[in-house]
């Protein structure tokens, strides 16, 4: 069963994200310091948001007898009761692994390796939600709100959301109310099966959702949505079409069917492989923190000065710097924003953080921090039957030629396939910068400078980027402005949907280049301005593990960062 916290928790988060972008006042979870009165006392929240799911930080002691009568905290007029599975979804266990963006191997120093027991998809649970006596037409507003959300697919629940986990849609809604007024109607109430007492209510959604579309619809919200809030949203999909073999390997799979890799499967069905979100979402995010590198050494290679201050320049950090490493090594020129914001005692909330993150965790996420990037698992496009073949590998002995002993492994890799792969981006940027990044990795991803899944080495994990699809929802005017060349197609919740014609990667990156969006990004890569905390006469680039200032010139830098340069000519501009 899923329990009803559970679900009442991501109710109330979907909420208080949207509330602020309707007009309606930030509840206290967006803000770092509690409202007070003029003696300093804490007052409760007041928000609609909390005046339907219970204030979150109600006063106590003395202080909860000083709030003003307007403001009262109470607890929660929503029941969220636990949802029973009705159709079961069989349990499987995934794999991970974080893989270091030097070598394209594991990251084994980083020690991060895990695994996880999952419902595979098809799972039905039965939900159940009850407003008490004495909620308000605002309370049941607020609610619809956020079962829009899970009515449009936009829903989450447990862990592992960004890598595809959790997704759900909320189906087959009946919505009733009943009325305890008189003998009758309660005997009535206590006799009926718990999802039959009440009479059913019509359109109860549809109203409520109509009002709200006639309220984001009116001018304006010109207003600055605190942190957390979400105004917009980005649905990219596409079919990301595989030339020869594809291998995202199931060590699990492997080992019950005596193979050294496995594909990973929806389940034990051998007719369903999936791509799973997070093979896709590490080798986006690899791609766009090494163009983001690549920017940056093209600056630092200016001038010996440029290349002191690497460290500050570079908008892409090392995610697997270690305490360990830490030890042996004080300053890094890529760590971690984790260990830098740890390093500084700073609490998750500092707005010095934010300003200190790099950009591949602003969009990524990371360990202090979550993803507003969603990339769900993909199935077989158009439901085709999946090709296999067996290949087995052996390591050949270099001085002999002959094969080397106990050396032997085999591998089963999909032939072929063309996944339909969905992302979605919540809040992007209003500047474009995050979908120009996500535009600039997906044409490298089709030009075949990345690869998919394991032994891309071995020509294994090669796709073509095809069908894209950029569905562009907005409440008022937040979020990127509109391609040039979408059309507005109605609605999607309480967002205006905004939707463009299919087309290659190619075509992707000329319309993010035309609408700012990938100049926005190379502009944020170029300004970035990390606060300068290393020495950098002892600064060790952790990305290729080498002194950054062994040679303190435009070749030194040369030398660490390969680019199409004229080395003659950077010579002569500075000596």
């Amino acid at each position: 069963y899923l329990p009803g916290t559970q679900i009442a928790g991501r109710l109330r988060e979907v909420a208080t994200r949207l509330a602020p972008a309707l007009g309606w006042d930030p509840c206290v979870a967006l803000e770092r310091d509690r409202r007070k009165d003029g003696e300093g006392r804490p007052l409760p929240c007041g928000c609609r948001v909390c005046s339907l799911f219970g204030d979150r930080r109600p006063p106590e002691g003395e202080d909860a007898g000083a709030a003003p009568a307007a403001v009262v905290a109470r607890a929660s007029r929503l029941w969220c009761f636990d949802a029973p599975l009705e159709r079961a979804g069989q349990v499987i266990v995934r794999d991970g692994v974080g893989i270091d963006r030097r070598t394209g191997t594991s990251a084994a120093q980083a020690r991060a390796l895990w695994d996880a027991e999952w419902i595979a998809a098809g799972a039905r649970f039965t939900l159940r939600l009850e407003l008490e006596h004495g909620a308000s037409v605002d309370d049941e507003v607020v609610l619809a709100l956020a079962l829009s959300e899970w009515v449009e697919g936009r829903g989450r629940i447990g862990r592992g959301a960004s890598r595809g986990g959790g997704a759900f849609t909320l189906e087959g809604g009946t919505f009733r109310r009943a009325t305890l007024e008189t003998v009758p109607d309660l005997l009535a109430f206590l006799h009926a099966d718990a999802l039959d007492r009440g009479a059913v209510v019509e359109g109860w959604l549809d109203e409520r959702l109509r009002a709200l579309r006639a309220d984001t619809s009116k001018a304006g919200f010109g207003h600055v949505l605190p942190a957390g809030a979400t105004g917009s949203f980005v649905r990219i999909c596409f079919d990301l079409c595989f030339r020869g073999p594809v291998l995202v390997n199931d060590p699990v799979a492997a080992l019950a069917h005596g193979l050294s890799f496995a594909p990973v499967f929806a389940g034990s069905a051998w007719e369903r492989p999936v791509l799973p979100g997070a093979s896709l979402r590490g080798v986006l995010r690899a791609q766009v923190e090494r163009i983001a590198r690549t920017l940056a050494a093209r600056q630092a290679a200016a001038s010996p000065e440029a290349a002191a201050g690497f460290a500050r320049l570079c908008a892409a950090c090392s995610v697997f710097v270690t305490a360990a490493a830490e030890k042996e090594n004080e300053h890094h020129a890529l760590r971690s924003c984790a260990e830098r914001a740890e390093a500084h005692g700073r609490e998750d909330a500092d707005p010095a953080e934010a300003e200190e993150r790099c950009l591949g965790c602003t969009l990524f996420g990371s360990t202090r921090i979550g993803s507003r990037l969603r990339i769900a698992d993909a199935e077989l496009g158009d439901k085709a039957a999946p090709v296999f073949r067996l290949r087995d590998f052996v390591a050949i002995d270099r001085f002999t030629g002959g094969a080397l002993e106990h050396a032997k492994f085999d591998a089963l890799p999909l032939y072929d396939p063309v996944f339909r792969v969905s992302m979605e981006l919540e809040a992007p940027d209003a500047s474009g910068w995050e979908l120009g990044a996500l535009a600039l990795a997906l044409r490298d991803l089709d030009d075949g400078l990345a690869t998919v899944g394991a032994h891309g080495s071995r020509g294994f994990g090669r796709a073509r980027v095809e069908g894209v699809e950029l569905r562009l929802g907005r409440i008022g005017v937040r979020g990127p402005e509109p391609l040039p060349d979408a059309v507005e197609v109605g609605w999607s919740g309480v967002f205006r949907r905004v939707d463009r014609a299919p087309c290659d990667a190619a075509g992707l990156v000329s319309a993010a280049r035309e609408a700012g969006w990938i100049d926005a990004f190379v502009t944020l890569c170029r300004e970035v301005e990390r606060r300068e905390d290393v020495d950098p006469a002892t600064v060790q680039d952790d990305y290729f593990g080498r002194t950054l200032l062994a040679q303190p010139s435009p070749v030194g830098m040369e030398a660490l960062y390969p680019l199409t340069v004229d080395l003659a000519e950077l010579e002569e501009a500075h000596g």
